[in-house]
């Protein structure tokens, strides 16, 4: 278990931070049952747990080993949820890492920025686009505060006595289009509060309890977690594939 020292973001920064950015258009395109389409999943097999106290000194982030499987779910989500033939790129050596900003935009535009990687994806593959799906560290806004979380699990909050509890989904999707070019990414943005004590409806519909010892959860805490971030990737996963029906 790792100590986090990270101070709270104040949202003016946030707000500013965002300011001024822009992406051009997406192409005119379409995808028809004939199109190939790769993809890659890396999400492991683990839980992270990052939590923060009154202070700096009581944060600290846990990652747990409970077998929640999400990879091998999505992987059967997408396959009988999309009609174009799917390839699996990281039998082929691919891996997110080496395709992560294949096309990126720059100047209004949208530009090849891997072209070699590029030119094999379009020319020896065949491929209309691809899907590179990732679990990653995010940040998030939940007033009055701002939590940087390591990935898909339980963020729980204590501070003066008060406790609260939120699921997050870290999984984020990045789609290319290869012919047109174009990139859209797409994430779970917000928090879903577990366990308030303020409001006692969450507690009722998520089923989640305060755990005993918050540095030491069972399995068995965590399985309203699940449910509820199975609930936010099966959004996520037909927000990602409406791009490309």
């Amino acid at each position: 278990m790792k100590r986090n020292f990270i101070l709270l973001i104040l949202p003016i920064i946030v707000l500013l931070t965002g300011c001024g950015i822009s992406q051009p258009k997406l192409p005119e395109y379409s995808v028809s049952d004939e199109d190939k389409i790769g993809y890659i999943i890396n999400v492991e097999n683990k839980i992270e747990h990052t939590h923060m106290g009154t202070t700096i000194f009581n944060n600290f982030n846990k990652t747990y080993n409970y077998e929640w499987n999400l990879s091998q779910y999505i992987d059967k989500y997408i396959n009988k949820k999309m009609s174009s033939k799917l390839i699996d790129l990281s039998k082929l050596g691919y891996s997110i890492e080496a395709l992560k900003g294949l096309i990126i935009a720059q100047d209004g535009q949208w530009i090849i920025s891997k072209r070699d990687k590029y030119n094999k994806l379009v020319k020896d593959l065949n491929l209309k686009a691809i899907i590179l799906i990732n679990d990653e560290p995010n940040n998030y806004f939940s007033y009055p505060s701002s939590y940087n979380v390591e990935g898909t699990g339980l963020l729980s909050h204590h501070v003066l006595g008060m406790k609260r509890y939120f699921s997050v989904l870290g999984v984020k999707s990045h789609i290319y289009l290869l012919n047109p070019q174009g990139a859209i990414v797409t994430r779970d943005e917000n928090l879903s509060i577990l366990y308030d004590p303020l409001i006692s409806s969450y507690e009722e519909k998520s089923g989640f309890n305060a755990p005993i010892d918050i540095e030491n959860l069972t399995e068995k805490e965590f399985e309203p977690v699940k449910n509820i971030n199975i609930k936010h990737l099966n959004f996520l996963l037909d927000k990602t594939l409406k791009y490309l029906k």
